[in-house]
């Protein structure tokens, strides 16, 4: 059972860190519930007002989307989508298949994306709703049995139905979604599906639907067919949301949006159905405590007095242990909980009946190590040899005048054979890969106030203008990692 001996000097169990922390991944946690804290974000999801969930990795995406799945709201049924890694592969073959496809790709996607759509949506009416595999009220059921292969994944199908279309060169406008409007009906997403629509829409009228759809950047790919893929999934949902009460939610990476907002017009329509995942000191501190004060069964002490349960107030250095650890991450919950779990996970092993300053230390030295690789995977997507452009910055000092970042970047560029996916050579210049690696985090500006050094960085200011700073330095998740000598 959980502690709650708060004079309790007993070493910390063996897998005290996992009962306290929970998973990495939130869709691998069981306990999530117990502990998720409601945001401003969340509330929005479950009362149907964001259309877009948006976060970078770590950001509290999956959790929400768990969630989502998981909740019981009495009118509303909820049907979770997670296209597998493997499926992308069909995507790709496709596109291999079929270079020179006559479709507009967006068009085309989306026609897919509406027609997979529906159809995990009528499985859903017909698996909740009674009476409608008999008599006038067989639509759904007739048509499911006649056309869907019940064992396919969402992409596979959404493929296999662009495939048939190429093969009977069918025009799309044929498949455009037209919603109702007033006594006119043009074509919802097919001729054949449209048998089906009539019962849906009367089930709508009593009944909620909310699709949520995450996952989608696992074997993603910066292209352009992986673009459009994503694209036509965003007109898709836009235009099947205008049927009465059903909502499609997007949960999809703030980078993966942003490349697709560069690439095609007219993105700027959904921004009011966007909702961006953000965090800061104090969220974080509520998120971290919720689940101390559930392991020890804390009642009415604040957020000190908790996680003072757990970890000493201070460092070494008489600097405040919770602001040490937050510092190094991106302000995202995914990263704190690591770091929070492996010092717990060390302190136990070496017998702690709670984490001391040298646990914290040890822990970051693992810590920034993952942080650093994972950074590097995140943006692989979009660059070669990130990895060993990053690795270009080891040095000894953990800050730069601009002078001296410019200078290294430029030999890091060339050192590092660093090159961009698309091959656009002009997106390699020292300016842009500065810009870059503030983007990243990988770095942080430095302004002073008299004596006083005061940071920015992208997870608080991602819209600083890097032209204008004098002053950088390597940020604090990465100097164990980085700085050859650790005199921070």
């Amino acid at each position: 059972m959980f502690q709650n001996n708060a004079n309790n000097t007993e070493p910390l169990p063996f897998d005290a860190a996992y009962k306290i922390f929970g998973a990495d991944a939130a869709e691998d946690d069981p306990n999530l519930k117990e502990y998720f804290l409601e945001t401003p974000t969340w509330q929005k999801v479950l009362s149907g007002q964001t259309q877009f969930v948006l976060g970078r990795k770590g950001s509290g995406k999956s959790a929400i989307f768990k969630m989502l799945k998981d909740s019981n709201m009495a009118d509303t049924t909820v049907l979770p989508i997670t296209p597998q890694k493997f499926a992308l592969d069909v995507l790709n073959s496709f596109t291999s298949k079929y270079p020179a496809s006559p479709f507009n790709k967006e068009i085309a996607y989306a026609t897919a994306w509406k027609y997979s759509i529906m159809i995990d949506l009528l499985l859903s009416i017909e698996n909740t709703t009674d009476n409608l595999k008999m008599g006038s009220e067989a639509s759904v059921h007739n048509w499911l049995k006649k056309h869907v292969e019940l064992d396919s994944d969402i992409i596979t199908r959404t493929v296999a139905f662009l495939e048939k279309w190429m093969i009977e060169k069918v025009a799309l406008s044929q498949l455009s979604l037209e919603i109702k409007t007033g006594n006119k009906r043009g074509p919802i997403v097919g001729h054949d599906i449209d048998e089906t629509i009539p019962q849906v829409e009367k089930i709508l009228k009593t009944q909620k639907f909310t699709i949520a759809i995450d996952n989608l950047d696992e074997g993603w790919i910066n292209k352009e067919d992986s673009r459009s893929y994503l694209v036509g999934l965003i007109l898709a949902a836009k235009e099947l949301t205008r049927l009465n009460n059903l909502n499609v939610v997007i949960f999809m990476r703030t980078d993966m949006f942003k490349i697709l907002e560069t690439s095609y017009q007219h993105m700027d329509k959904f921004r009011q159905s966007i909702d961006y995942i953000t965090w800061n000191a104090a969220s974080l501190a509520q998120l971290i405590n919720l689940r101390i004060k559930r392991y020890y069964n804390l009642k009415n002490v604040s957020n000190i007095e908790s996680w003072n349960r757990l970890f000493p107030l201070k460092m070494e250095n008489n600097f405040d242990t919770y602001k040490h650890i937050v510092e190094r991450t991106f302000l995202r919950p995914r990263e704190i909980i690591q770091f929070c779990r492996h010092t717990v996970d060390i302190a136990s092993k070496y017998l702690h009946h709670k984490v001391i300053q040298k646990d914290i230390r040890m822990a970051e030295t693992q810590y920034s190590e993952w942080k650093f690789n994972d950074l590097s995977g995140e943006y692989s997507a979009y660059y070669d040899n990130i990895d060993k452009l990053l690795e270009c910055y080891r040095r000894e000092k953990i800050d730069f005048d601009n002078n001296e970042l410019e200078s290294e970047t430029k030999k890091a560029i060339e050192v590092s054979n660093f090159k961009s996916k698309d091959n656009d050579s002009n997106k390699i210049t020292v300016s842009n890969i500065i810009s870059l690696l503030y983007q990243m985090g990988f770095i942080r500006a430095i302004f002073y106030s008299g004596k006083n050094k005061i940071y920015k960085s992208s997870s608080t200011d991602p819209y600083l203008l890097c032209s204008t700073i004098h002053n950088w330095e390597i940020h604090p998740a990465f100097r164990s990692k980085i700085i050859i000598k650790k005199g921070y």
